[in-house]
């Protein structure tokens, strides 16, 4: 789990629509993803990644603190990024 999803695990935001998850990009196969959404209860967006998402990760099911941080880090919204601030505080 990664992005707002995982963020609305760790917090009081509301989870998105779609949930998000994290891969390594050489463990998917590229050819099953594709860009259209066509049930969102049905389907999820996949961030392919350069390393392996659960590398750093403590509990095996979800990213690390600040590579979720870092994944977030250009996102504009005022309400993800009181709660990343929140989260860096912890740490």
């Amino acid at each position: 789990m990664c992005g707002e999803s995982l963020l609305s695990e760790l917090s009081l935001l509301t989870p998105p629509r779609i949930a998000e998850y994290a891969v390594y990009h050489n463990k998917i196969d590229k050819l099953l993803l594709t860009n259209e959404l066509i049930d969102p209860n049905e389907q999820v967006k996949v961030e392919l990644w350069n390393y392996d998402p659960l590398l750093f990760s403590k509990d095996n099911k979800t990213i690390d603190i600040i590579s979720l941080v870092i994944s977030l880090f250009e996102t504009e919204d005022e309400r993800i990024e009181i709660v990343l601030e929140q989260l860096l505080e912890k740490i």
